[in-house]
């Protein structure tokens, strides 16, 4: 209420839209059904409630899902989960993920299939562009003077811009939160216990991807020269490793994960690191581009 009193106030005075993000959206939900209300009470305030899109219901992907399930070959479970689905989407006003009422593993499986994203969005093309449970949150949200929002789907505007409408004030609640989601959204992530185990399948073991793509072809030169460039990636990948983890503070439990700060960067290039990634990224590059030749 202490800062949602002073946003509701601005709003109405000088009609300026207020992005307020909380931490989850257990969080997100008791601001909008609790605090809110009690600030806004009878005064004449626009607000939305914006998730991300795998929070919202895809009508063209469940019509897909229904009509592709062959209901009489279904598990009794799976019947009883697609029944369940049918009946909230009569039902429901937001396709909120919170609304559908399966909570199992059946009905988190289900929610997967249907769940809107980014890659099978057709946007205005869609059939379902005008019911679309997304769009209306976003459009609600465009004519709102406050909207409340989780760290997630603001660190991605951040990230990609225009996913939220323009706004003149922000609200980071339990901003401490805020610089992971930040990394999870700007960063990425290279793992290099799993590049070894694609390694090993590729490449390392007897019956590699590699060696059943030369079996009997003329591809020997090409498929030898993809292998030394995942070797090479590979061993730089564990020098850059090694340069990590010398920069973790002795004693520490766990020294694997390096936060790389401005002084951190600095020791880095110092100590040859950075010239490694760079190594790296143009190895990692001749290789995908001598991939992509095999399968041409």
């Amino acid at each position: 209420l202490a800062y949602l009193a002073p946003a509701v106030a601005k709003s109405l005075s000088q009609g300026e839209r207020t992005v307020i993000a909380t931490h989850t959206v257990a969080l997100q939900e008791q601001l909008w059904h609790k605090d809110l209300p009690q600030a806004v009470k009878d005064l004449p305030l626009a607000a939305a409630l914006v998730k991300g899109r795998g929070r919202y219901l895809c009508l063209l992907k469940a019509q897909e899902v229904v009509q592709e399930s062959a209901v009489l070959g279904e598990s009794r479970e799976r019947r009883w989960a697609l029944a369940l689905l049918l009946s909230y989407i009569e039902a429901t006003a937001a396709g909120d993920a919170e609304e559908f009422a399966l909570k199992n593993d059946t009905g988190r499986s289900l929610w997967r299939e249907v769940m809107a994203d980014s890659h099978s969005c057709a946007g205005s093309r869609c059939p379902y562009a005008g019911p679309c449970f997304m769009r209306q949150a976003r459009h609600q949200a465009e004519a709102s003077h406050l909207v409340i929002v989780n760290h997630a789907l603001l660190a991605t505007h951040v990230a990609r811009g225009s996913v939220l409408p323009p706004f003149s004030h922000l609200i980071v609640d339990e901003a401490h939160h805020f610089a992971e989601v930040l990394e999870q959204s700007l960063g990425f992530e290279l793992d290099f216990e799993e590049w070894q185990r694609r390694y090993r399948d590729a490449i390392h073991t007897r019956h590699g991807l590699f060696d059943r793509v030369m079996a009997g072809s003329d591809l020997a030169g090409d498929v030898q020269a993809v292998r030394q460039a995942y070797r090479d990636v590979l061993a730089l990948l564990e020098r850059v490793q090694e340069g990590l983890a010398a920069l973790t503070a002795p004693g520490e439990y766990d020294r694997r994960a390096v936060r790389v700060t401005e002084d951190v960067r600095d020791l880095l290039a110092e100590r040859g690191v950075r010239e490694l990634w760079d190594t790296v990224v143009r190895v990692l590059s001749e290789l995908i581009d001598r991939t992509d030749a095999l399968w041409d």
